[in-house]
């Protein structure tokens, strides 16, 4: 058994073994190899699916973060079809600020229509098929920020569907024209980005700062703060702290615009838009804010 080669074929065979004599040496090798495997948007499902058999801690935590970055790719894979319900929630929570809100509900919606074809074959017309994959994917929908999707998607894509009523298609759209996008860059040209919605006040006492460097703030995690006084609005943020979300734009509790990280978040700050960077973004002493 020590000199046991594992590959790809016989790995699973290898942990089944291990697992029914309760060999916990075997148990290690096996987790370690499949920890160490080359994963890609082809194998991802299949080895997901047999990670749910089994209580491999290394294997699951990196094959975990292969499916978070890929998420989307995956989602909108022929292969994602086929799997259950309970896989599509288990993705969906893995959902964060990085990815595409339409790329992720197109991938549900594919499989929404591929559960409809394959277990209602007497369905024809459009409009049943339709209203059917409407049933489906309903349970989905708490999952999805709708004011986040491009408005084209929402017309093209989400409105010919009637996935939404609509009542809930205008809330979305008026949500959307009261969208400011915020961009902060520091000084090696990294950028985050985040939505503002309405909170008039607020947009304008940050195109103020539109060429004012921000100060760098030992005292959170990690951010930085603008020297500017702005007055707190009357109705509570409807942003919740979220540990997956990178940064926020904050109202401090002493009313000054700030950055933060989830962990130097306080009781009395005012959560103004989630931030996400796209490539590692870093505080420096050169941050700058722009609001468009």
């Amino acid at each position: 058994m020590g000199n046991c080669e594992f590959t790809l074929e016989n790995i699973f065979e290898m942990v089944d073994i291990a697992h029914y004599f309760d060999v916990s040496s075997l148990k290690q090798r096996c987790d370690e190899y499949l920890s160490k495997l080359q994963f890609s948007v082809k194998n991802a499902l299949t080895l997901f699916e047999a990670s749910k058999l089994y209580s491999l801690s290394r294997f699951k935590r990196t094959l975990s973060l292969f499916l978070t970055k890929n998420l989307g790719a995956l989602m909108n894979t022929t292969d994602f079809g086929h799997v259950n319900a309970d896989t599509v929630k288990t993705f969906l929570n893995m959902k964060n600020a990085k990815h595409s809100e339409e790329q992720l509900f197109e991938g549900v919606y594919k499989w929404a229509k591929h559960q409809c074809k394959s277990t209602k074959k007497g369905i024809q017309k459009q409009d049943d098929l339709n209203a059917e994959i409407k049933t489906i994917i309903q349970e989905f929908l708490p999952h999805f920020s709708f004011d986040k999707m491009k408005h084209e998607f929402l017309i093209e894509f989400v409105k010919p569907k009637n996935i939404l009523t609509s009542i809930e298609f205008s809330t979305v759209s008026e949500n959307i024209e009261k969208r400011s996008r915020i961009v902060i860059k520091n000084g090696k040209g990294q950028e985050l980005f985040g939505n503002i919605y309405g909170n008039d006040n607020i947009c304008l006492r940050i195109k103020i700062l539109k060429n004012v460097y921000a100060t760098l703030c030992k005292y959170y995690v990690e951010g930085c703060e603008w020297d500017i006084m702005v007055s707190r609005p009357n109705t509570p943020s409807k942003i919740k702290k979220n540990s997956s979300i990178e940064y926020y734009l904050v109202l401090s509790y002493a009313n000054k615009i700030c950055i933060k990280d989830p962990r130097s978040i306080y009781d009395g700050d005012y959560l103004i838009a989630e931030l996400s960077d796209g490539n590692a973004f870093r505080f420096t002493d050169k941050c700058l804010i722009s609001i468009f």
